[in-house]
């Protein structure tokens, strides 16, 4: 039993002490949790502390970093605002920019902060740049156009005036989108296209746009390698180039064709990088584009990938900004933008080139392929003579016009390859004349008066040419003003006997070419055996370039007529073999004819230059696939193709300036430096304006005393023809003159007011005193008394009576009879004439036997309404009918003046019988009667100017106007002179002047 109590006992000491150690393990654990549990209690309430105080810490930090960066942002802001305001601003102070921005301001970036205050910071976008746009909106948004034009302001605003140019596609709202912005264009500045609507247009205006891209890259960019065109606009010495916004709305709509999108795929790639920019408005299901803004139905705006907003600032609200009125469409800001860009981009980017700072560009010594110019191996500067005339235009002319790109010299090279002549077109105001002045004077201070030869002609009634003119451009053969339609054809004709000339100078030497002919011209000058050999070769003139300038050449073609199609010819003979010949063309217009009317010269026309122009003269111009010019900005900014106008070879250049006080003093000193030349000679100057003067250059009086008969260089002869001068030739030739002679209808009718009358009657009364009529027959012949008669029929206060007397010195004999004693005087004529007619062996001297009797007014004689063969007629009319009929054939002429108000007065029948008309101008009132009667029309003539027409030729002329008191004593005493020395020069039998 002990033995079994032993190991229960033992079993119990063995519980008892475990339950002990557990109880004590218990205590420990108890113990060990109560410390645990204090410690982690200690340690949150640490860790508790210290997120507070990093939260505070981080709150404080927050606070002043959002301080400092509203600070920052306010400091920007304002900053933004000075040049930029924001669109809730007060515009009426604003002023356009003079340099680009470079950022767009679209509205505001917000984030939330910390405590729930938004954070707004100004969103732009890069403008300009290298980067499209593209509008995402939902259909039925009407909001998306009225979001472009808010972003179009913000173009306008950010880029100086003139700087920025818009085309527009609005197929579906045709145009509608964009009206707020037609103030953009007025006559003198342009700066928006006309919306497109049609889908052909869109895709011509695509080719334009990449037309455009290629001339940047090409003109602009490549030849500097730079990779934009802000980077070009950014050279100091760069002639800005505008930026240009294509804006199509309603995206894919107007493009409904594969063509179309392949070009908005090459204008949207190529474009940003050569200042062409997209802004594509979509309204359908699209995917995004990199720079896109996405417009929700309610107009919240969110941005694509790459967000305007910097990638570090997270995600950002974005609020477009809003005027103050309901749209941008009805705002002021749109209103004021619109207005004062427009208003400044008319002077905005004016670029000046000096002709002076032109010249200096010119390399010297350089090919003309590089802007080199034969000859010149010194710095040319206008203000220095000593470095004139350098130039060799043997191989042909090369004259700087202005400079494109960073200031690289643009020749106009004539005389290479087919480039022979030129086109110029420009509207008013372009500087198409800026553009002349600029090519003559640099042609003048290049070039010496033996290298090069200007025939300057001015067709549009105006003075562009008067200087070189008044100042003797020594260069100017011929130099027009007021040129007249007859004249530019003459000039025409006269280069055909130039080209004549030169042919058969180039047949001696048996060359084709000017630059063959002078090389062997020195070459035989070289080889001559003797002095006297090398002086005949030296005779043969050394052949300057001729250079042609018609300016507003059209007028030559406007009207079907003789005189347009025998232009036509000649300018055709002149383009085609002038280039041989070193002769080349220069035609200028603001309205170009049309090439139909031009014929085949209009095909050797290869150098194009247009100014700024409208579309249909650009294609004239041009070519017709190519409307650049309209472009092009109305200050003296031009395009240069040397390709018939190809689209691909258009360089656009800014004409080089040379200011009008500059050209006069530079003009003085030509004239100065070109005294000292053996070949020094004065332009001949036509004036169309100018009246016929018998005093001018002696001319006059120089055919006078040389003879006046029809041979013009002997006095009259019995059997030669009386000629009489009446006035001056729409031209240069010698003065227009009528003859009389013994056959049927050579009586003249004038037709014109009292003091135009009678200068008529003065140079009809001086050219039958040279030929002797009146003054005495040829030697040994007696004086004829009663030969030349004035019946004048005004009254005593009109012009005639003032220069009767001086008329008297010049002859003797002349009779003035008043109106009450002519009947009996033109009787006794008309006797005369029916004596004369009745014999058949009388052989009539022109000069002693002819009677020639002037009635001056004759509307105002009595009785000249009757037809000379009516019943019952009496008065005037009987003599003079009989006298009109039967004298000119019996030496008997009759000459007779009157209004043209006085027309209707006289008999019908009478005015029929006189064969040779000159009527002076009247307008419409008169015009019909007097068509009518001189079978042409006159309204068109300008004053001082008559239409002689003589057996149906019609021929324009000024008439001679009343000379000077005193000339006509003077011309006496002259043909008092000659007659003397007629007396005592007779050899063989014939009288010979000296």
């Amino acid at each position: 039993m002990s033995r079994l109590r032993s190991p229960f006992r033992r079993k119990r000491l063995w519980i008892a002490v475990a339950v002990a150690a557990v109880r004590r393990a218990d205590a420990l654990i108890a113990r060990a949790d109560a410390g645990a549990d204090q410690r982690r209690k200690v340690a949150v309430q640490q860790a508790s502390d210290v997120r507070d105080e990093a939260v505070e810490a981080a709150a404080r930090t927050w606070q002043h970093a959002l301080a400092q960066l509203s600070l920052a942002i306010a400091a920007a802001t304002a900053e933004l605002d000075g040049y930029s305001p924001p669109a809730g601003a007060d515009w009426s102070g604003w002023r356009p920019v003079g340099h680009p921005v470079e950022g767009l301001r679209l509205g505001t970036h917000l984030l939330a902060g910390a405590d729930g205050e938004r954070i707004g910071v100004p969103a732009l976008f890069p403008f300009p740049a290298t980067t499209n746009l593209v509008v995402r909106a939902s259909r039925g948004n009407a909001a998306h156009a009225d979001a472009v034009l808010g972003l179009v302001s913000r173009m306008l605003a950010c880029v100086p005036p003139g700087q920025l140019r818009l085309s527009v596609v609005d197929p579906l709202s045709l145009g509608r989108s964009v009206r707020s912005l037609a103030g953009l264009n007025s006559d003198d500045v342009r700066l928006m296209d006309d919306p497109l609507i049609d889908p052909r247009a869109v895709e011509d205006k695509l080719g334009e746009l990449i037309g455009r891209i290629s001339r940047v890259d090409r003109d602009l960019l490549g030849p500097h390698r730079l990779t934009s065109l802000v980077e070009y606009n950014h050279r100091s010495n760069a002639r800005p180039e505008p930026y240009h916004v294509l804006i199509i709305f309603d995206f894919p709509r107007g493009f409904t064709t594969p063509d179309s999108l392949t070009r908005l795929d090459q204008v949207m790639t190529n474009g940003p990088h050569c200042g062409i920019y997209t802004v594509l408005v979509l309204t359908g299901d699209s995917e995004d584009h990199p720079h896109h803004l996405a417009l929700d139905a309610g107009g919240r705006a969110s941005t694509g990938p790459a967000a305007f907003a910097p990638p570090a600032v997270g995600a950002w609200d974005l609020e477009l900004e809003r005027p103050p009125e309901p749209t941008w469409e009805a705002s002021a800001q749109l209103r004021t933008i619109v207005e004062r860009v427009a208003d400044l981009a008319r002077d905005a980017n004016r670029v000046v080139v000096t002709l002076d700072w032109l010249l200096s560009l010119v390399p010297p010594g350089a090919r003309p392929e590089v802007g080199g110019i034969p000859g010149v191996t010194r710095t040319v500067r206008v203000g220095d003579p000593g470095t004139w005339w350098q130039a060799d235009a043997a191989a042909g002319l090369v004259i700087p016009l202005g400079t494109y790109s960073l200031d690289d010299v643009l020749p106009m090279w004539l005389g290479e390859g087919g480039r022979h002549h030129v086109m110029v077109a420009g509207m008013t105001g372009s500087g198409k004349s800026t553009l002349l002045h600029t090519m003559i004077s640099a042609a003048a201070v290049l070039y010496s008066p033996k290298e090069l030869e200007l025939y300057l002609i001015d067709l549009k009634q105006g003075v562009e040419f008067a200087e070189y003119a008044t100042r003797s451009l020594p260069h100017a053969r011929v130099v027009s003003i007021h040129s007249d339609r007859e004249f530019g054809l003459e000039a025409l004709n006269r280069l055909l006997t130039e080209i004549d000339t030169r042919a058969a100078l180039f047949k001696k030497y048996a060359v084709v070419s000017l630059a063959a002919y002078r090389r062997a011209r020195a070459l035989a000058v070289y080889q001559a055996e003797d002095e006297q050999t090398a002086a005949g070769v030296e005779a043969d003139p050394l052949l300057a370039r001729i250079l042609l300038v018609i300016d507003e050449y059209h007028v030559l073609f406007d009207t079907d007529d003789d005189i347009a199609r025998r232009a036509t010819e000649c300018l055709e003979t002149l383009t085609r073999m002038g280039r041989a010949y070193g002769i080349h063309v220069l035609l200028a217009s603001q309205t170009p004819s049309s090439p139909v009317r031009m014929g085949d010269s209009m095909r050797q026309m290869a150098v194009r230059i247009a100014l700024r122009c409208d579309d249909q003269t650009s294609r004239r111009i041009l070519a017709e696939n190519n409307p650049a010019a309209t472009e092009l900005r109305p200050q003296g900014e031009a395009i240069y193709n040397p390709s018939f106008g190809q689209v691909g070879r258009d360089s656009r250049f800014q004409v080089a300036f040379h200011d009008e006080s500059l050209r006069v003093a530079t003009l003085d000193a030509l004239r100065d430096r070109a005294r000292d030349l053996p070949s020094n000679r004065v332009p001949q100057v036509y004036d169309g304006y100018r009246p016929g003067d018998i005093t001018r250059d002696g001319e006059f009086t120089r055919l006078a005393t040389a003879g006046a008969g029809a041979g013009g260089g002997s006095a009259a002869s019995p059997s030669r023809a009386l000629r009489l001068w009446l006035g001056e030739p729409m031209g240069l030739a010698g003065p227009v003159s009528v003859e009389l002679a013994a056959r049927a209808q050579r009586g003249l009718l004038v037709i014109g007011e009292d003091d135009e009358n009678v200068g008529v009657i003065v140079a009809v009364l001086t050219s039958l005193a040279a030929a002797g009529v009146g003054r005495g027959g040829p030697p040994g012949a007696d004086t004829v008394s009663d030969a030349v008669s004035v019946v004048d029929f005004t009254p005593p206060d009109h012009r005639y009576p003032t220069v009767h007397d001086e008329l008297t010195v010049l002859l003797p004999g002349l009779r003035h009879l008043g109106g009450g004693a002519h009947l009996a005087h033109l009787e006794e004529l008309a006797e005369l004439a029916e004596t004369r007619a009745a014999d058949d062996d009388l052989t009539v001297d022109l000069v002693a036997d002819s009677r020639v009797v002037i009635l001056h007014g004759l509307h105002r004689a009595r009785g000249i309404a009757q037809a000379p063969g009516a019943w019952k007629a009496s008065g005037l009319a009987v003599p003079l009918g009989t006298l009109l009929q039967q004298g000119s054939d019996a030496g008997i002429f009759v000459i007779a003046t009157l209004p043209a108000a006085g027309v209707r007065r006289v008999s019908r029948e009478i005015l029929n019988e006189f064969g040779v008309v000159l009527t002076h101008r009247y307008g419409e009132s008169f015009d019909e009667r007097i068509n009518a009667l001189a079978g042409r029309r006159t309204a068109r003539l300008r004053a001082g100017q008559a239409l002689l027409v003589d057996d149906g030729t019609p021929t324009r002329l000024r008439p001679y106007t009343i000379p000077p008191p005193g000339w006509l004593k003077d011309f006496a005493r002259t043909l008092g002179d000659r007659d003397r020395l007629r007396e005592h020069v007779i050899i063989d039998g014939d009288d010979r002047f000296p």
